[in-house]
């Protein structure tokens, strides 16, 4: 019988497989998040186009006060993005972009001084004055109010504050040990203490100088 040599078959080749392209979709959000801090920022300047102020007064009616805080976070996302060299940015993104949020709340709570009754036309209300940045607009506005209401004005101020400082934390990749670790591993400097010198006695005066000679 004539025996069959043994072939390998195309399928049976190992054959390495063509690495699959690393998807941008994380630059073009880094992208998209600068473009966006830089018509925001145009806000300050009172610069007009339809986009930009189309742009500028959805986060004002939303945010209020915490508009101001837009085009820097903004700007830390793309950062956030754009440097994030394959390691997860999803906690850190939503950090950096909900500070505005909480930064208006807790603005609000301060400098916000309004009988407020939960009700369209009182959100709309604060949509106003969000819009003139004299209060926490719509969203950070109803937020604090809610919170004021449920826990007092002094605990919904704790919270927020809180709150916040988690953002800033997880936006910035830092940790409490960091920051415990870095106090503790402070130089320190030692002081030395140097030994007062006794004041030299003060020469005597002439007049004493003569009746002594004599």
């Amino acid at each position: 019988s004539s025996g069959r040599s043994g072939t390998a078959s195309p399928s049976g080749g190992s054959r390495k497989k063509a690495p699959a392209p690393r998807p941008i979709r994380r630059e073009v959000g880094a992208v998209v998040c600068l473009l966006l801090a830089i018509f925001s920022a145009f806000g300050y300047f009172h610069i007009q186009a339809i986009f930009i102020d189309f742009f500028c007064d959805l986060l004002k009616g939303f945010f209020g006060y915490g508009f101001w805080l837009v085009p820097p976070m903004l700007l830390v996302a793309s950062y956030i993005l754009a440097f994030h060299r394959g390691r997860p940015v999803r906690l850190r993104l939503w950090c950096a972009l909900l500070t505005p949020a909480v930064m208006g709340a807790i603005l609000h709570l301060f400098l916000y001084r309004t009988d407020f009754t939960f009700s369209f036309a009182a959100v709309q209300g604060l949509w106003t004055s969000g819009l003139e940045l004299h209060s926490g607009g719509a969203c950070s506005g109803t937020l604090a109010e809610l919170l004021s209401l449920m826990f007092s004005e002094l605990g919904a101020g704790l919270i927020l504050i809180l709150v916040q400082a988690g953002l800033f934390l997880g936006a910035f990749h830092i940790s409490l040990v960091d920051i415990v670790d870095e106090i503790r591993n402070r130089p320190r400097v030692e002081y030395e203490y140097e030994e007062e010198e006794e004041p030299e006695p003060a020469p005597a005066p002439r007049s004493a100088r003569r009746d002594a000679g004599k």
